[in-house]
Formats: C-alpha cells, sequence, structure tokens
C-alpha cells in the first residue's frame, strides 16, 4: 500500500502505471529496411507488442488485505501530533521492525492492517514524555487511532534472461508480468545494427552440420560397441547400427561387428577341437599308463623271485641283473607316460581358460573403446550445445516454420512458489518475484 503523492524511482523504461508514449524515429524505407535481418524484426515486433501491452494492459492492483509483509519492505509509521515517534523503518531479515515506545516487532508475514494493530497496540500501551522549549515536560497518552502505517517502498522485482535490459527494478502496485518486461527493455539480446553477423552465423551452421554427423557416426559406433560377442553368436542380428543419415557408416559398423563375431566363433571352435583332440590322446595315455604300471608290477615281482632264489644260489647272478634291468625300464616308462599325461591335462586346462577368458578380454577392449567413443561424443555434443547456444544468442536459430520465436516466462515468488507460463495470463506481479523471460527457437 503507497502513500498518496509518493513515487519511487523506476530503472530502465516507464513507469507501469503511466501510458507509454511512443516515438517512432529514423524510420528507414526501400533498400534500406531490406538490410536488416527477418529474426531482427520479428523481435522488434516482440519488443514492440510487450511495450504497448505494458501501457495498455489491465491494471491489477495489489489489495491490502492479500499481501503480507516481507523482509526489505519499508514501512511508514506515523503519530497523529507526536512527529518525533514518525519513523521509516526497513523490515529486517529476521522479520522485525525497531520502533520507539514499542521495541522490536515481529511484522513480516502478516497483513498491513494487522501490522498496523500490532504496532499501534503496542505503542499505545506507552506513555511519551516530551520536552517543551522551557523545559517543562509534558505527558501524552498515546491512542491507538492516532497511529497510521503505510507500506513507503516494497521489495524490488527482479527480471532476468531473454531481455534488453535485466536487473532490479521498485515495485509499483499494478505492475504485471508484460509490464515488468516492459521496464526490462522488451524481449530480446542487445545486438548490434552496424555489425553484420550473415558471415558469423553461416560458419556456426556450418560448424553444427559437420558437429551433427559426427554425432551421428559415432552413436552408430556406440550401437555397435554395445552389442556385446556372445557365444551364441547373436550379437550382430540383435545390435542396431542402423543410421538413416548416413548409410554408408553404419554399412562399415556393421560388418565391423559381423567379423568380430565370426573371428570369436572361429577362436571358440578351433579351442574346441583342440581340447577334443587332447582329450583322446589323454585316454590313450590313461590306458599306456594302466598297462605300463601292470607290466612294472610283472617285472617287480619277477625281480623280488630271482632274488630269493640267488640267496640259495639256484640262479646266476647275471639273470637276476638282467631282471633288474627289465623292471627299472619299466618304471621308466610309466614315469615318462605319467609325465607326458600330465603335461596334456595342463593343455587341456590353458585350453578352457582360453575358452573362458576369450569372450572376457574381447568384451574388455569392447568397452575401453566403448568408454572412448563415448568420451568423443560428450565432448562433440557438448560444443554442439555450445555452437546451437551462439545460434540462438544471435537470434538465428533453426527456426523450421513461421512461427518465430516462443516466449516462456515463470515467476519464482519469495515464498518458493513457481509459476509457468506466467505471460499467457499477465498475472500480477508481487513484491520479491524473480520473472524469468526465455526465448526459444524450434531446432
Amino acid at each position: 500500500m503507497e502513500k498518496s503523492g509518493k513515487t519511487s524511482p523506476m530503472r530502465a523504461g516507464p513507469p507501469a502505471h503511466h501510458p507509454i508514449i511512443l516515438r517512432v524515429h529514423n524510420l528507414c524505407f526501400g533498400p534500406i529496411c531490406s538490410t536488416l535481418s527477418r529474426m531482427q524484426r520479428i523481435l522488434s515486433l516482440w519488443s514492440f507488442l510487450v511495450l504497448l501491452l505494458s501501457g495498455l494492459g489491465p491494471s491489477v492492483a495489489l489489495a491490502a488485505d492479500e499481501y503480507l509483509l516481507q523482509p526489505g519492505d519499508v514501512l511508514d509509521v506515523r503519530v497523529a501530533g507526536l512527529p518525533n515517534l514518525d519513523r521509516l523503518v526497513r523490515i529486517e531479515g529476521s522479520g522485525e521492525v525497531s520502533l520507539p515506545l514499542a521495541g522490536r516487532i515481529v511484522v513480516a508475514g502478516m497483513t498491513l492492517a494487522n501490522g498496523e494493530d500490532l504496532i499501534a497496540a503496542e505503542m499505545s500501551r506507552k506513555i511519551f514524555t516530551q520536552r517543551g522549549i522551557n523545559g517543562a515536560e509534558a505527558l501524552f497518552a498515546i491512542n491507538a487511532d492516532d497511529i497510521s502505517v503505510e507500506v513507503d517502498s516494497y521489495v524490488p522485482i527482479y527480471v532476468i534472461g531473454d531481455v534488453r535490459a535485466p536487473g532490479a527494478f521498485d515495485f509499483l502496485p499494478g505492475l504485471t508480468v508484460l509490464r515488468a518486461i516492459g521496464l526490462s527493455g522488451g524481449v530480446g539480446t542487445p545486438l548490434s545494427l552496424d555489425q553484420d553477423m550473415t558471415p558469423r552465423i553461416m560458419q556456426l551452421r556450418t560448424r553444427a552440420r559437420a558437429l551433427q554427423a559426427e554425432i551421428d557416426t559415432l552413436e552408430t559406433k556406440i550401437a555397435r560397441l554395445s552389442a556385446p560377442v556372445t557365444a551364441e553368436g547373436d550379437a550382430v542380428a540383435d545390435a542396431d547400427t542402423s543410421d538413416t543419415s548416413d548409410a554408408t557408416v553404419s554399412d562399415v559398423e556393421t560388418s565391423i561387428l559381423s567379423a568380430q563375431q565370426s573371428s570369436a566363433l572361429i577362436e571358440r571352435a578351433f579351442l574346441r577341437n583342440s581340447k577334443v583332440a587332447v582329450e583322446r590322446e589323454i585316454e590313450i595315455l590313461q590306458d599306456q599308463l594302466s598297462r605300463e604300471m601292470e607290466g612294472e608290477e610283472v617285472d617287480k615281482g619277477e625281480y623280488d623271485r630271482l632274488t630269493q632264489l640267488r640267496e640259495n644260489g639256484l640262479v646266476p647272478v647275471d639273470r637276476l641283473a638282467s631282471a633288474r634291468r627289465a623292471w627299472l625300464a619299466a618304471s621308466t616308462r610309466r614315469l615318462e607316460t605319467a609325465g607326458e599325461l600330465a603335461s596334456l591335462e595342463r593343455e587341456v586346462g590353458q585350453i578352457e581358460f582360453r575358452l573362458e577368458e576369450m569372450f572376457t578380454k574381447v568384451d574388455l577392449e569392447r568397452l575401453d573403446d566403448l568408454s572412448d567413443v563415448l568420451a568423443r561424443h560428450t565432448q562433440i555434443s557438448a560444443e554442439m550445445v555450445g555452437v546451437l547456444e551462439e545460434l540462438q544468442s544471435l537470434n538465428a536459430g533453426f527456426v523450421v516454420d513461421d512461427a518465430g520465436p516462443a516466449l516462456a516466462v515463470t515467476i519464482t515468488r519469495s515464498d518458493g512458489q513457481v509459476i509457468e507460463n506466467a505471460a499467457e495470463d499477465d498475472i500480477a506481479i508481487q513484491p520479491g518475484d524473480l520473472i524469468t523471460v526465455t526465448l526459444t527457437f524450434e531446432q
């Protein structure tokens, strides 16, 4: 609630409650006008419409019984007949105001009427002593009806985003979204008409097309590398490497995936066949070892028998030596066969390990390549975003049709409430509101 006869200084733009005086100057015709880009004319029309609506829109007053006082508001407290008690006090961050006689009073979160009643009740309980010119003291009983409280100034509003003069602005009752945008200079970004940005725009669009082509290629690689090479041979069927923008890249990546799958299947078949062949050799050696162990036992038994006969003098020494050599030869053959058998069993173990490791190793290599491709994709995507943002800042995005840019306005209130699409209904602004203006282009 603002006192009569008081105004607050405003930043760029006319007061929200006054009509707007539109002055048209430097009007150009013919070839001169043709130098202005179509997007600049669209932005100029936006700004013109916003300013026009700011002056002609309906006035929406801030109702005193609805607005709740908040920290930052300045109150004008007056006591009839006692100007020494008049004060301009700002509501502190704690929600309190400090007044003579009454002390500190919490008024934040109250309506102005309730705050006035509370202040009047606290001050009317006191006796004010005033010393006259002659030094005599006079006592005054303060009547609650003699106390008036008005809002001298409100918390400022803030306009940010795609406006020509973002910043903080003094609040006035009747301020709406479109009027606030008008105060900030209208929708758009500061553009220099003296500088031809066409070469830069063309350069950015060429770079954007090149980046998009690389992104498509990387996404095709990601699709290929994301398909694991499995023992069942179904990776090629499951992998989606289609790329409508570049069929050649898609064909190459599909061929690479097929070759990797075929190579893995061939190696697996070779290892399995090798394992089968070694296992057959093991079976043969196991049978041979069994016979050699039986022969060794026979030779040892013959040697023991001849040893007993020799002790009785019934067998010559040379025959006993021959039996001993036969036993040792059988034992040596058994040991050689057992060693060869153990070697083949180790070979089988190595083949089984290679079979288990084969797809794991392929997956590790695939994931390593995938990590590199994803990092590159992230880098290129970030660069693409930067190029598109710069194009948008130059009001030269990839517009699909003639619909022009879309205006989105969001209000964030001091209590945390967020209001989307605030421009559609030209919502009334409250002190402390943060207005975010976003101008978007169809890509």
